[in-house]
């Protein structure tokens, strides 16, 4: 019985310490502030907390001391009743990370300092406020990158339903990625090397809500040295109203997208035939603004066809990614 007894009295310790350490507050950052951490292993992480107002532009880095490959994460605290998840693993260069965020409303967010599929280790955390500029349609703009400067922020407005192309020019000079997202961190675009020379190009990105948007440049590598000339243009997307739409799509550029003006409840049949190349494996995603309602995803095949149901009234989004060289005709058919 006094045995019995004893080791109750263990798990109920033990499920204490564990409820004690599951509710732990994190660490207070504040914006400006550098911290110094540890992780023990790969499967430790710290948490911190910051406040900051809407609008505000903040840049998050976590720099291993070490080896370790580090990851970082910023999420809404419960209490907000917003949902943000933001993650990085290595856009910082050397495994280190790094994250832009618009502040999209005023509160307290936490940050996570993890590593990725490594041991643990020291590394350094920073909460800073950043700068960007800010683009508007056909007007170039040059920034260049060297040991001070190793990333570079944008903003413009938009509507939802505009399309937009963004290139980023450097003549072969340097290695750099581009990144759109939405006011809660929702990527609306990305490219690495579509454009010539390992220049990226994102072509017709749907932007799903009025409001600012976030453009992130980095280089491939750090330190990087070159200029990069950015251009914001409008765009139009392929309409499936007007007739079947061709894509030319591979390891080059591989995505693009359609769209169709939907009808709560109606069914509609998709089909998408290989005309050159030898086979394709597309990733298709159907959303109507924010939300996405249907995916498909085939491997090596030549031909699909396949019938959804549009959830509501209005534009519906159809995404193709296609990574293997191909030309291909998408249709819709819609129910009688």
């Amino acid at each position: 019985m006094l045995k019995r007894a004893f080791l109750l009295l263990i798990l109920i310790v033990s499920l204490t310490a564990v409820a004690q350490a599951q509710e732990a507050k994190p660490q207070i950052i504040e914006i400006g502030q550098q911290v110094s951490g540890n992780l023990a292993d790969s499967s430790a992480s710290n948490r911190y907390q910051f406040t900051a107002q809407q609008g505000d532009f903040l840049v998050i880095t976590m720099n291993a001391v070490g080896d370790m490959d580090s990851t970082v994460t910023v999420e809404s605290s419960p209490e907000s009743g917003l949902y943000l998840y933001l993650y990085d693993d290595d856009s910082g260069g050397n495994y280190n990370s790094l994250l832009a965020m618009i502040v999209p409303q005023d509160g307290t967010y936490i940050v996570t300092a993890g590593t990725y599929s490594s041991g643990g280790g020291d590394y350094v955390l920073t909460v800073n406020r950043g700068t960007t500029m800010p683009l508007t349609f056909d007007t170039a703009v040059d920034v260049t990158f060297d040991v001070e400067h190793t990333s570079f922020y944008f903003t413009f407005t938009g509507k939802a339903g505009d399309v937009v192309n963004l290139s980023g020019n450097s003549a072969g000079e340097i290695d750099t990625r581009l990144e759109i997202n939405d006011a809660n961190g929702n990527q609306v675009g990305y490219d690495d090397d579509s454009g010539e020379n390992f220049d990226p190009l994102i072509t017709g990105a749907v932007l799903p809500a009025d409001g600012d948007y976030l453009v992130t440049l980095l280089p491939y590598s750090v330190p990087a040295v070159g200029t990069v000339s950015i251009l914001l243009t409008p765009s139009q997307i392929k309409s499936l109203d007007e007739g079947p739409q061709v894509f030319v799509l591979g390891d080059k550029r591989y995505e693009d997208v359609a769209s169709f003006e939907g009808v709560a409840g109606e069914q509609v049949r998709l089909s998408l035939t290989l005309q050159s190349g030898d086979v394709i494996s597309p990733y298709m995603t159907l959303s109507q603004g924010t939300d996405s309602f249907a995916t498909l995803n085939a491997n090596n095949v030549q031909n699909l066809i396949f019938d959804v149901v549009v959830p509501a009234d209005g534009q519906v989004i159809i995404r193709i990614e296609n990574y293997v060289n191909a030309t291909m005709e998408l249709s819709l058919e819609r129910s009688k």
